[in-house]
This record gives structure tokens, sequence and C-alpha cells, in this order.
């Protein structure tokens, strides 16, 4: 129990994470950038490098990464406080990171040092979309292309670097609308008709295991689901089964943040509720 208590610490923590500005972590890019406080860029003033930690730490919140390619310097929003910025730094490193599209889809692929374990962090919309709008597949997806193909297309992305990974080295982990985008990804390449000549023939790899934190019940959106992964993937589907043993859905009254930061705190006091019914 202690280690599945720790494990949805880990995951919780990866899951918050996926809401950082993460954008110049990968590949190592920080070295190109400087950060600052200043909307203007004033040339040896008040000006820092850029390292990977400090995307991640709330003391370097709302700071500006100063790229001159853009028109206007995006703000890092790291969250973390000092020990949880260092522990997460050392442990996992940035494979690939997919930045904010159009349709407001995210997600990273995380490698955790300590477990030789890869994990996919799909992003919510936490104080964005209601859990009501979940009830609505066209409010969330629109006509089942609102984020589909940039799902389809960070699939495609990350296979080069999980096609010969064995499975079980494998999470999917989010949080709210992330949680359903991490079910729905499991199940995308679990059903992959892959005798047929099409792009996703590509994508070799699985999940393991899927964990969501505080996410639509998976019951619920079980027809939702298949729908969506319809219209994603046509007549590419093998069998429309959900697999729920690999779903480990997490609910708790408070915030990610909770489960996330519970080890640099009241260790014994995690208030959460696990089960294959429940929301996550």
């Amino acid at each position: 129990m202690k280690q599945q208590i720790k494990n949805l610490r880990d995951y919780a923590e990866l899951a918050w994470a996926s809401y950082f500005n993460l954008i110049y972590i990968d590949g190592q890019k920080t070295n190109d950038f400087t950060i600052g406080t200043e909307r203007i860029l004033k040339d040896g003033e008040n000006i820092e490098k850029f390292e990977y930690y400090k995307a991640l730490s709330k003391d370097y919140k709302d700071y500006f990464i100063y790229d001159d390619s853009l028109a206007f310097y995006p703000k890092l929003n790291g969250e973390f406080r000092e020990i949880q910025t260092q522990n997460f730094a050392k442990r996992y490193t940035i494979k690939f990171h997919q930045p904010n599209t159009f349709s407001g889809f995210s997600a990273t692929l995380f490698y955790d040092i300590q477990k030789d374990e890869y994990i996919v962090s799909f992003r919510g919309t936490e104080g964005i979309v209601s859990m009501d709008a979940f009830a609505d597949i066209g409010l969330t997806f629109g006509k089942g292309d609102f984020q589909a193909n940039a799902l389809k297309q960070f699939l495609l992305d990350i296979a080069p670097i999980l096609n010969n990974i064995d499975s079980s080295k494998i999470t999917f982990v989010g949080h709210s609308l992330g949680g359903y985008l991490a079910v729905v990804a499991m199940q995308l390449c679990d059903t992959i008709d892959r005798t047929l000549c099409t792009d996703f023939n590509q994508i070799k790899f699985s999940a393991s295991k899927v964990y969501t934190f505080n996410s639509p019940t998976i019951d619920g959106i079980d027809n939702m689901l298949m729908r969506f992964l319809a219209n994603l993937l046509g007549n590419n589907i093998v069998e429309q089964i959900l697999n729920p043993e690999k779903i480990v859905c997490v609910f708790d009254n408070g915030k990610i943040e909770i489960i996330a930061s519970a080890q640099y705190g009241a260790s014994n006091a995690l208030g959460i509720y696990t089960g294959k019914n429940d929301h996550s």
C-alpha cells in the first residue's frame, strides 16, 4: 500500500508538471536563452541564465524567456517549491515536449532516471473547462477534430523514442481533461489495426498503466471515448474494447498539488480514494 501511495504521488507530480512551460527544455535548448523579470529585454540588466529547474520553480514564476524569434516573450509558470524542484529536476529528464497547440493540446514525455520508466503526461484545462463540460463530447472536442489531430501527431512524434521500449516501462498520466486524453491515447495505441497501411502503423508502443487525477468517470465517458476514437481512426480499430484493468482513477477533494506535494509535508495524511469505477 505504501508503494502504491508513493506511485500515486509521483504520477500526480508528473501530471502537475505538464502544466508548466517546458517548451525550451526539450532537447536541452535552455543554453540558447536567458530569462528575466522585465517585459522588455535590456542588455546586461536583470537577466540570468535559463536552466531546467527554473522552469519548474515557483521562485521564477512570471519570469520572461527572452526568445527574440517571438513577438511576445513567453513566461515561466512553474509552481514547485525549492526541495520539490531540486528532486524533480534530478529525477526526470524531458525527452519530448509538445507546446500548447491552437486547439489547447499539450503533452510531455518524461524519463524517470530512478525507475528507468517513461511517463507521458497530458496537460488538462483546470480553471478553463468545468467538469460538466465533459458530459458533452461536442463541447470538449467539437466534431471530433478539436484535439484529435494534435494527439495523433504527438503520438507519432514520440513513436521513435518509445517503439523499442517494453510497455511495462511506459505509463500515461493526466489531470482533468488530461486524464481523459491519457485514456484516449492508451485505447488508441491498443486498438490500432497494424495490418492496414496507415500512418498509425508507425505507433508500435503501448502503455502498461494509465493514471488519471480528478478526471471524468471512465464508465461515464465510455461511449464518448469510442465515438472520439472512431472519428480519429476511422476503420483502423481492431476492436472497440476498453481496458479498465490498465486504468487507475484517483479523486481528491483538494487539488492535484495536494497529492503531488504530499511527500513534502504530511505524508501520512493523503485523502484519496482509488477504484475502477471512481472519478480520478
